[in-house]
């Protein structure tokens, strides 16, 4: 999976506005980047285990949310991940609880917005990988393919 690839993607792509903006600031921008990164989670948790399409597609646009806010915040690089990070992932344990997973990557979401950690941020990446490679057994090409037609569909 090419994640630099990817990201770089994210730069031409308009985020979806989960609420109406009343004024816009530099901050009020973030914070609709992270509302519609914890919309696009909760989707993605809500269709996990249901049509393989619809699983892909939602898991790309979590991926889209991951990047938006990492080029903005300009922490891209914290994102990248080697192929054999990748693969250790996918050998890691599943988890038992996708409820727990959801809680934690979105705690870990809200600590890196509201405490500006780009520790925490990455952490639930890594959640976010995990998730997709390990828990759902996601294909990277399939992946990778999704998040093209997604993009695509933006333009």
């Amino acid at each position: 999976m090419d994640i630099a690839m990817m990201a770089r993607a994210a730069l031409h792509v308009l985020p979806r506005q989960v609420s109406p903006i009343r004024k816009y600031s530099d901050r009020e921008r973030m914070n609709g980047l992270y509302a519609d990164l914890t919309c696009s989670w909760c989707d993605l948790i809500e269709v996990s285990g249901g049509e393989d399409d619809a699983v892909y597609n939602a898991y790309a646009e979590v991926l889209l949310g991951f990047f938006m806010i990492a080029n903005e915040k300009k922490t891209t690089y914290k994102l990248l991940v080697s192929s054999d990070e990748l693969e250790n992932m996918k050998v890691k344990w599943k988890s038992s609880s996708f409820n727990a997973v959801c809680l934690i990557m979105q705690q870990q979401l809200l600590k890196s917005h509201f405490e500006h950690s780009v520790d925490a941020f990455v952490h639930a990446w890594h959640i976010v990988l995990k998730f997709g490679l390990t828990d759902l057994g996601l294909d990277e090409e399939r992946i990778e393919a999704s998040y093209d037609r997604m993009l695509k569909g933006t333009e």
